[in-house]
């Protein structure tokens, strides 16, 4: 699996059957957004897009982790007198909005439509399932790049301390984002800063509850969010796969792969693979073996890998400082219907103040 990301036979590129394929990108905004955006990119493109937003990025993230703990205590305190709480709304998603609101600069009270939003740019990396649903995504997109267009002008008019001006000013290889390219990067980062950290959080609190003993000792060392963060994002992937193209007919592990064949690479198999791990199947954050798939490797890496890391570590740290005894309801855990994500609907939790 490691070995594939850095396969050149392997492009982003969508196949050239799909809705989102370039050829399309004249008759649907999906494809025109894909067009756009680091996912979908192969060289040439990519090499200068990825560094301009690695470079904003890293200007921007470099003090956010001193305002983390803070913000998810603020958002954990409404909760602690009822003792109960529902992580992925009361917690996880309003500490992910906050935080790339707080990064991007944009209006915490535009959550709720951004939210929705966002849920719509997901779709192009599944299957459209019809078409009204193609044209929804396209109604949404359209509405997301507006809204951004709108703000990305108010920093041209005013200036701004934020990603969004960040983003307009980095240069790489004698060159800016267009405008085009600068929207659907903003879309990007927004949806992709709010989408997997609920879940993350979701999952990390049900393998600490199939592992008794680590969330005891979490209880008891809560500086140990970060490890623990780290084999919760290996022990259950928010993102189970993502795809690639063939770019010429390929044997990969003695199967025939023709030129435009899709090639699911799973993240989430990688990181239970037994030659990798020790004992995969064990929650276990004190592993030594590190290499997890989680947010893929290389030049197509998550640029927003440690943002995420840093978003579970503080909820992980705040929880288990502010809170003890803390349990699953009980019931199956419903996940939402989405190809390729292992999304919770909802957690429920109870817990006792410390």
């Amino acid at each position: 699996m490691a070995a594939a990301f850095g396969d050149r036979r392997l492009g982003n590129a969508p196949a050239p059957t799909a809705v989102i394929a370039r050829r399309n990108r004249d008759r649907f905004v999906c494809a025109d957004v894909a067009a756009n955006i680091l996912p979908f990119l192969d060289k040439p493109e990519h090499g200068a897009v990825r560094r301009i937003v690695a470079g904003a990025l890293r200007a921007r993230l470099g003090r956010l982790d001193l305002e983390l703990p803070q913000l998810a205590g603020s958002l954990l305190e409404p909760c602690l007198e009822r003792r109960s709480m529902e992580v992925m709304s009361e917690f996880g998603r309003p500490l992910s909005v906050a935080v790339i609101s707080l990064i991007m600069g944009l209006p915490i009270e535009d959550a709720a439509r951004l939210d929705a939003w966002s849920d719509a740019f997901f779709h192009l990396f599944a299957p459209m399932p019809s078409e009204a649903a193609r044209v929804r995504v396209d109604q949404d997109l359209a509405e997301f790049r507006d809204y951004l267009r709108q703000h990305a002008a108010a920093r041209r008019r005013a200036g701004g301390d934020d990603l969004i001006s960040e983003l307009m000013q980095t240069e790489a290889e004698g060159r800016i984002l267009s405008e085009p390219e600068l929207l659907d990067a903003c879309m990007l980062i927004y949806a992709d800063g709010i989408e997997n950290i609920d879940a993350a959080i979701a999952n990390t609190l049900l393998a600490l509850g199939g592992h008794p003993e680590e969330q005891r000792r979490l209880e008891r060392e809560p500086e140990r969010a970060r490890a623990v963060a780290q084999e919760g994002i290996r022990f259950d992937t928010p993102g189970q796969f993502i795809a690639r193209i063939a770019r010429e007919d390929l044997v990969i592990a003695g199967r025939s792969i023709p030129q435009g064949g899709v090639v699911l690479l799973a993240l989430a198999a990688a990181n239970r693979d037994p030659v990798a791990f020790e004992k995969p199947d064990r929650f276990a954050p004190d592993r030594s073996e590190g290499g997890a798939l989680t947010f893929g490797q290389g030049r197509h890496g998550c640029l927003g890998a440690n943002l995420v890391r840093l978003q579970v570590a503080a909820a992980l740290q705040a929880l288990f400082t502010r809170t003890r005894r803390l349990a699953i309801d009980d019931g199956p855990v419903r996940y939402k219907a989405r190809v390729g994500h292992r999304w919770p609907e909802r957690l429920h939790i109870r817990f006792e103040p410390t």
